[in-house]
């Protein structure tokens, strides 16, 4: 166990907590704890938990804290990280707070998540027999009645199955376009 993992351990077992929304940290004498913000943009709070003879002083994660009081143990357990569901590194609430892999927690912010969205479409399109074309002809023909059922359009524009076709028209597929 690490110096971090024991401070939060030392903070929760001397009745630490972090309050449901998420900004009072009361401690086993204190009704609220002054916390501070750090380089890194996230909340924490100091502790002097005694190791070995002396007194040290480390610091807690606000949103560790809130983890461990949801998840328990499962908040160290290698490869999880503490996620911000709305990727706001400052809400502590305990219905902003998960656990998570790293990719999952990659997955919160919205730019690295738009952009996998981006690049996932990319593959599938590279992947398709359709090409932009295809997909606004396909949605002119529907829109016009030009066509006699799904199943054909399917079979001749050659998709594996006459879903596609309304995936395409309802714009669950290919919205860009």
């Amino acid at each position: 166990m690490n110096k971090k993992q024991k401070a939060l351990l030392y903070a929760y077992n001397n009745e630490y907590r972090v309050s449901k929304d998420g900004n009072t940290v009361k401690g086993i004498r204190v009704p609220s704890l002054k916390t501070s913000i750090g380089g890194d943009g996230y909340k924490y709070f100091c502790v002097h938990p005694i190791i070995g003879n002396k007194r040290d002083k480390d610091t807690v994660k606000v949103h560790r804290l809130q983890a461990y009081q949801k998840y328990g143990n499962k908040v160290f357990e290698k490869g999880m990280q503490v996620r911000h569901f709305n990727n706001n590194k400052l809400d502590n609430s305990w219905d902003n707070i998960g656990i998570g892999t790293a990719s999952e927690n990659m997955l919160d912010s919205p730019y690295v998540g738009e952009r996998i969205k981006k690049y996932s479409l990319q593959a599938g399109l590279s992947n398709s027999p359709l090409s932009e074309e295809n997909v606004l002809e396909i949605r002119k023909r529907v829109k016009e009645k030009e066509y006699i059922t799904y199943q054909e359009l399917a079979e001749e524009y050659k998709l594996k199955s006459k879903s596609t076709i309304s995936e395409i028209v309802s714009r669950k597929i290919w919205k860009h376009i």
